[in-house]
């Protein structure tokens, strides 16, 4: 293989001159190499071979003691926890102090990242889990994931040995660093698995203090505290004898009863409070044990086995009384990328499955369903399989007679009988099969969507066996489209591929939002195309709800006029079951007498109206609606709290929606960042309140210069969270591009989902300097009056400068174009991927335009005098430079002309005239009317 062995070569020689420079660019290299008649030369299988005779790069590196090197492998992906040939792991190869400090740096990074693949890794290649960050502060891996990381990873590294009252060189435990984050979470899994809540640290800021001291100012944590010091000294009492500092191992069943899913995280099961069986306390886990080490006594038979696969596993005491292995953690992080995240993952041992390309799939006899709509389920599917290169056959229907077994890739049985969740579904993936069980054909839908991830993310590799158990824990996952003729209205086109985007991250309801006027409204989409999309969506398991919407300040006896348009548009859809009024209309309807206009509105039979909950509180009490409504509440800022509109909504005994938004109106990237906390907020709010689910609004406002791409990191956090709220919104901030490549931009080399996310954190930050606001704050994100980028290009006279610095618009210019120049190697597979690409490319360029005329404007107006006033003046860009002016104008007029054909090629024409008003407005600024006619003399 004379191409691999040339970069392993080259490799291992930049190792032995400790070349850190040339090994990244290697490494990046080996992704872009390929043999000619073979396999690719992947990074993945450059950094896991085992090249060197010490074993992989990662061996040698370390035994030459070369820190900077191991470093950048560790950056890169290597693996520290792979054996040599004499079994011994990198670590064990570390000769000194400084060697083993880059190990034990990065599990202490990991650690605070909540990454517990590389955890697991790390302990497995023989870092001790109870080990120091520094003699000086010798917190432990526990310390800092009770101050940085999530509930699941101080699970993990409790499982593995952490000691959870360890203390550190002020004698603090972890439990002290926990309640002064204040994460309920975290402080729950610590005292469940024996933290003393009563210890005091000796020295440093906790002083004297027990966590029960620090919490006295916080209730909530000050009762869980006060619960379990209570429970133990009850324990104690029972004859247990144990201290109050004293560790126990709690059940892994008991320890999660209430832990919030992780990404990394192996096996998550729904929440034990489903379990009929539960310990509740200290003294009835202490009384267990003792009862079974009384019967082990009397019983004279040795315990049985475990199983070698078991033999190098913790075990833990489940709620049964019996001991079993603690299941592995997932170590591959690939897995970690499967979106939404399921509820239960368990990664297994065995070689992997590597299918032909021809999949066959068998059904089983006991499918409850009917066979036909199984058969149209996958026949909908067939295309993605064939975009990854795969083609599905249907081998039959496999008899239960002895030897009535089909040969085939897939076996897919259907039945509530087997899973009684609705949209439940269990994968299990082995070494010759897939077996697929679901409830329903919703729930094999979410199989199936699963499957082609997991081949997705493992092209050519094979995917690892492994055991999926999934259900969605909010009933109603929906995103809300505005149709409104003044903003970006899809082509029938581009709404089916947005249709199948929602279908594969398991979104199962898409709002058509129409704004009707009592003179007569003209419908976006033709009856025919209304119809064929119905069609489309319920082919994906996408329901159509109809949402409509009247002008502001419109009489009630308006509505008359709006009722035959509004029938025109319901009645394209079949099985309409509910129809969402948007807030004007709702404030008419609940207004006093406003219950008897339901009756003016077509609502087909049955149908449930969604009344927005936010027009309902000014208008009238919750309780005088009827029964049969469900509310809706908006909140589309990073910070807005849904949780008391759900609890009002719970009190009424109402159904609740949460809308949260896609924050990427008002701006030219929009905000990733706010879009991912407030769908956070939308999601959780729901599932703790028993809300009825979550929809992501994606409104589009008059004269908007913003690309529809940049509302993609909003539907993907949406889509994740409403299926699996306990996801960690950390790991959604961190993995959003990744997220976005591969399941939605489908983009091989990982550029473009990175460009649309960087784009977006640029335009925030530039906004949060003009703000003066704090990086990190989440106050009024998005801007109700539009970012700062796009208004130095809708008004720029009117843009306050005062707290914008050169520095910051230049930092904001430097990144702009560093993702403008890595746009063009985006290769997405989406079917409008390189409209895509063009559109974040002249997002790019609209940005650091407006970044120019900014820096210009603050260059113009510094203040010498600034204690005296203003530190920056706006003194309009009929001030600056005219060869500034002239070749900004000149710069705006291509863009202006790449805008209107984007636009055209996705989008109707409707609309489109506003927005050009708004750059052709910008024009006249620069470029004044006498200007231009003085240069035509």
């Amino acid at each position: 293989m004379p191409v691999l062995e040339e970069a392993i070569t080259n490799i291992r020689s930049a190792i032995e001159a400790g070349r850190t420079d040339i090994l990244r660019a290697l490494i990046e290299a080996c992704e872009e190499c390929e043999q000619a008649d073979t396999e690719h030369v992947t990074k993945r299988r450059v950094l896991s071979g085992l090249w060197t005779a010490d074993g992989t790069l990662l061996h040698l590196a370390t035994r030459l003691g070369r820190p900077d090197v191991v470093r950048a492998l560790l950056y890169a992906g290597a693996d520290p926890g792979l054996q040599n040939a004499d079994g011994d792991t990198p670590v064990h190869l570390s000769a000194s102090d400084t060697m083993r400090s880059v190990y034990t740096d990065e599990l202490f990074k990991a650690t605070a990242q909540s990454n517990e693949g590389r955890v697991c890794q790390l302990l497995a290649a023989g870092l001790a889990v109870n080990t120091w960050d520094s003699p000086l502060s010798r917190n432990t891996p526990l310390h800092w994931a009770a101050n940085f990381a999530s509930r699941d990873m101080v699970s993990c590294l409790t499982d593995r040995g952490a000691h959870v009252n360890a203390v550190n060189a002020d004698g603090a435990t972890p439990l002290h660093d926990a309640v002064r984050r204040g994460q309920l979470d975290v402080i729950e899994e610590l005292l469940q698995s024996g933290g003393n809540p009563l210890a005091r640290a000796t020295e440093g800021k906790f002083a004297q203090r027990s966590p029960t001291d620090l919490a006295a100012d916080h209730p909530e944590v000050l009762a869980l505290l006060t619960r379990y010091r209570v429970t133990a000294e009850s324990s104690r009492g029972q004859g247990d004898g144990a201290p109050g500092g004293a560790e126990r191992k709690v059940s892994q069943s008991e320890r999660h009863s209430s832990a919030p899913m992780s990404p990394t995280s192996t096996h998550s099961g729904p929440p034990e409070r489903e379990r009929a069986a539960r310990l509740d306390s200290v003294g009835s886990l202490t009384s267990l044990l003792s009862d079974l080490t009384a019967a082990g006594a009397a019983a004279e038979s040795p315990p049985a086995p475990i199983s070698p696969a078991d033999t190098d596993r913790e075990t833990e005491l489940c709620g049964s009384g019996l001991l079993r292995p603690v299941r592995p953690l997932v170590t591959d992080q690939r897995l970690h990328l499967l979106w939404p995240q399921p509820q239960r993952l368990e990664q297994l041992d065995g070689p992997p499955f590597c299918p032909s390309e021809t999949i066959t799939v068998a059904l089983a006899r006991s499918c409850g369903a009917e066979l036909h709509r199984i058969l149209d389920t996958w026949d909908v599917y067939r295309s993605e399989f064939s975009s990854l290169g795969y083609t599905v056959r249907m081998a039959g229907v496999q008899s239960r007679c002895p030897g009535g077994q089909l040969a085939s890739d897939v076996l897919c049985t259907v039945s509530d009988r087997l899973v009684a969740a609705p949209e439940g579904y269990s994968l299990t993936v082995r070494h010759k099969q897939v077996r697929v069980c679901c409830g329903d054909v919703s729930g094999l839908r979410g199989a199936i969507s699963s499957l082609l991830q997991l081949l997705r993310l493992y092209a050519g590799d094979g995917c690892p066996q492994l055991l999926i158990s999934d259900r969605p824990r909010l009933a109603h996952r929906a995103l809300l489209v505005d149709l409104s003729p003044h903003g970006r209205v899809p082509k029938l086109d581009s709404l089916c591929h947005l249709v199948d985007t929602l279908a594969s991250l398991k979104m199962n309801q898409l709002h058509l939002f129409q704004r009707f006027g009592a003179a007569g409204t003209q419908l976006p989409y033709s009856a025919t195309e209304l119809v064929s999309l119905d069609r489309y969506c319920s082919d994906r398991g996408v329901s159509v709800v109809p949402a409509l919407e009247v002008p502001a300040g419109t009489p009630t006896e308006a509505l008359h006029a709006a009722r035959a348009d509004m029938d025109a548009f319901i009645g394209c859809f079949s099985n309409v079951r509910h129809v969402h009024l948007g807030p004007h209309l709702s404030g008419l309807l609940a207004a006093p007498g406003g219950e008897q206009l339901l009756s003016l509105l077509p609502l087909p039979a049955g149908a449930a109206p969604l009344l927005c909950a936010n027009s309902v509180r000014v208008a009238t009490e919750a309780d005088c609606l009827p029964g049969d409504v469900v509310l809706v509440e908006y909140g589309f800022q990073a910070d807005y709290d849904f949780s008391a509109p759900c609890q009002a909504a719970a009190a009424a005994g109402l159904p609740l929606l949460s809308a949260a938004g896609t924050a990427a109106w008002g701006s030219l990237a929009g905000c990733p960042e706010a879009a991912v906390l407030n769908a956070a907020n939308a999601a959780r709010a729901a599932a703790e309140l028993m809300g009825a689910g979550l929809v992501m609004a994606d409104w589009r406002a008059e004269g908007e210069l913003g690309q529809s791409v940049f509302s993609l990191p909003g539907l993907v956090a949406a889509a994740g969270l409403a299926w699996n709220p306990d996801t960690p919104v950390e790991f959604v901030l961190g993995a959003l591009a990744d997220l976005l490549n591969w399941h939605v931009l489908r983009d091989p080399e990982g550029v473009l989902g990175r460009a649309v996310v960087e784009l977006g954190r640029a335009e925030t930050f530039c906004l949060r300097a003009a703000r003066g606001q704090h990086e990190g704050g989440v106050c009024s994100l998005p801007p109700p009056d539009g970012s700062t980028l796009q208004r130095l290009l809708v008004d720029p006279d009117t843009v306050s400068l005062e707290h914008i610095t050169l520095e910051a618009i230049n930092k904001t210019l430097k990144r702009v174009r560093h993702t403008l120049n890595s746009v063009p190697s985006a290769r997405p597979g989406h079917p409008e991927g390189d409209k895509l690409v063009r559109e974040v490319h002249l997002t790019a360029e609209l940005m650091a335009t407006a970044a120019r005329i900014g820096r210009a404007l603050i260059s113009l107006g510094t203040n010498p005098h600034s204690n005296l006033g203003y530190s920056v003046i706006n003194l309009g860009v009929a001030n600056l430079a005219p060869t500034f002016c002239t070749d900004t104008a000149n710069k705006l007029l291509s863009l202006v002309e790449q805008y209107r054909q984007l636009w055209l090629e996705r989008h109707q024409p409707a609309g489109l005239q506003r927005s050009l008003l708004v750059l052709t407005g910008l024009l006249q600024k620069l470029i004044p009317e006498t200007a231009r006619a003085d240069s035509l003399q």
